[in-house]
C-alpha cells in the first residue's frame, strides 16, 4: 500500500505542478 500510495501522490503532485505551470504560463 505505501509504494502505490507514494506513487498516486508523485502523480498527483506531477499533475498539480504541470497545472499550475500552464496556468502560469497562460496568464503570462
Amino acid at each position: 500500500r505505501g509504494f502505490r500510495n507514494l506513487e498516486n501522490y508523485r502523480l498527483r503532485m506531477l499533475l498539480i505542478t504541470g497545472g499550475l505551470d500552464a496556468s502560469t504560463h497562460t496568464q503570462l
